[in-house]
């Protein structure tokens, strides 16, 4: 925005004064009045929207892998046996039957 001074300011609503007359300027200053806050109005809403969709949230932490021997705790985790892999489909399947561990 312009930097305005108050010798500006003065001209133009001598102009201001003199195109709209005494009866009409009260009026005209409040839809200006109006406008320039509808208008701050959007502008700040639109600078939040930016911001908002700027703004980086926290990277997802990187997952350590399970080790050899160690049971998988989550679904995502991969199995470390054949056993682990075989209990895991039978779990996704309700009423499958387990087969027996190999002792």
């Amino acid at each position: 925005m312009p930097n305005i001074g108050p010798s500006e300011l003065l001209v133009v609503l001598v102009v201001a004064l003199l195109v709209l007359g005494p009866s009409r300027l009260p009026d005209a200053a409040r839809q200006v009045g109006r406008a320039l806050g509808e208008f701050r109005r959007v502008t700040s809403g639109f600078q939040a929207e930016v911001r908002d969709a700027m703004t980086v949230s926290d990277p997802p932490r990187p997952r350590p892998a399970p080790t050899a021997g160690t049971a998988a705790h989550d679904d995502h985790d991969l199995p470390t046996s054949p056993e682990q892999a075989e209990v895991r489909v039978d779990d996704a399947q309700p009423g499958a039957a387990r087969p027996a561990p190999d002792v």
